[in-house]
């Protein structure tokens, strides 16, 4: 009997005629999600001579011919073959790949496959509002999807004015608001960004006009502000 075992996540058998065959299919990264400017290297092989090694992506694409993109396949249609891809986001992310075993009467056998993922900076933030009460802004958002593995690290927050620094602060990456009170009347910019292990990720601006204080709240809660190193602008009518 001719048996072919494939070595992924799991172990299948299927029974031709002719002896015994052994193909294995190992990963470098298990699950296989690897981050941007990473590689991920996948390796397969058979104990037979005649069982040969092929890679196919996304069900239809030779890997051989993707080595102006950077991959690389070390013993192509021999029994021993790994398959180098690097971490890029686009075109990577999302990879189906196949180890295709054939030769010795089998046809192409390839009864499972695996997914690469590719982790990149993270996206802009979700949902960025902003809303204003009596002294400060309110800026809250979501934290833009990651994938497992890559966590949000903190957020890079800043305030600027006619290109001008104006507040920046590093949140950790349990908060989902920041408030900010101005200290002049003009227009301002907030700006975040989300960090993970990759990077720091593509910024989100929100323009804002800080209109005049005129409430007469307890003085002690300005003092509060002003201990957080806040300047407050108070106008008394």
């Amino acid at each position: 009997m001719f048996v072919i075992v494939l070595l992924v996540v799991f172990s299948i058998c299927i029974a031709t005629g002719g002896g015994n065959v052994k193909v294995t299919f190992t990963s470098s990264h298990d699950p296989p999600i690897i981050a941007e400017g990473d590689t991920a290297v996948f390796n397969c092989s058979s104990n037979h001579s005649l069982v040969l090694i092929n890679w196919i992506l996304n069900e239809t694409v030779s890997a051989s011919t993707l080595t102006s993109l950077g991959v690389i396949v070390n013993g192509a249609a021999t029994p021993v073959s790994s398959l180098i891809i690097p971490g890029l986001v686009d075109p990577f992310n999302d990879t189906e790949v196949q180890c295709v075993a054939f030769g010795f009467g089998i046809g192409d056998f390839s009864p499972s496959s695996v997914t690469l993922k590719v982790q990149g900076i993270p996206a802009p933030v979700d949902n960025l509002t902003l809303s204003y009460y009596s002294c400060c802004y309110t800026f809250s958002w979501i934290a833009p999807f990651t994938l497992p593995g890559f966590p949000i690290l903190n957020y890079n927050v800043s305030v600027t004015s006619n290109d001008e620094m104006i507040n920046q602060a590093k949140l950790n990456d349990s908060v989902i608001q920041w408030i900010y009170y101005p200290k002049e009347v003009a227009t301002h910019t907030f700006s975040i960004a989300a960090v993970n292990n990759v990077g720091e990720g593509k910024i989100s601006n929100l323009p804002m006009e800080k209109n005049e204080i005129n409430d007469t709240e307890l003085i002690d809660q300005y003092l509060d502000y002003e201990s957080q190193n806040h300047i407050i602008d108070i106008k008394i009518s």
